[in-house]
């Protein structure tokens, strides 16, 4: 009764490894996909709505789904809101070393924000909207090969968590 009791532990818990890293993975696409509807959102605030970008910012999230995309885009608007002085590219470097633990993102999309923020606020509204839609499709790119990923990977990470197990209970017997 106890090692039948042992087995399923030993095996749920291998079970519950994989897919809690295989939810770690599909996280990626999801944020993602929030960070180009927040994007999207602010293209339309900065040229129909002719604001200020930490207003942009922090508008831009309402209706997103993804807390740690708001947390990033709220920080961002903090930053530049709490200090005139700052630059966008500032804001957004401070912003990743602040939140990098948060997301799940990995190094592209780091480099479009990047990107973005050293490009957003030195121009006039045509060239924002152009570097908007820009980061916007590169992150398109990035969330098909994040999604092939996550598909990849998320099985993978569910079957090495079982046969982990599965070698467990060997090892015990």
């Amino acid at each position: 009764m106890i090692s039948g009791l042992g087995v399923v532990l030993i095996l749920s818990a291998g079970v519950g490894m994989g897919v809690f890293r295989a939810r770690e993975l599909w996280a990626r696409p999801r944020q993602i996909r929030a960070l180009i509807q927040a994007l999207s959102a602010l293209e339309t605030q900065i040229l129909y709505g002719e604001m200020f970008l930490a207003d942009g910012f922090r508008d831009c999230v309402n209706g997103c789904g993804e807390d740690a995309v708001k947390k990033m885009f709220l920080y961002l608007s903090e930053r530049l809101t709490g200090d005139r002085r700052c630059r966008i590219s500032e804001a957004v470097t401070a912003m990743q070393r602040r939140m990098k633990s948060d997301v799940s993102f990995g190094q592209a999309e780091w480099n479009v924000l990047i990107f973005l923020g050293e490009q957003l606020g030195r121009t006039d509204c045509n060239e924002t909207e152009k570097q908007l839609r820009l980061a916007v499709e590169q992150l398109k790119r990035i969330e098909d090969t994040a999604i092939t990923d996550a598909k990849r990977k998320g099985k993978m990470s569910i079957y090495i968590g079982v046969c982990g197990a599965l070698m467990m209970i060997l090892m015990c017997i």
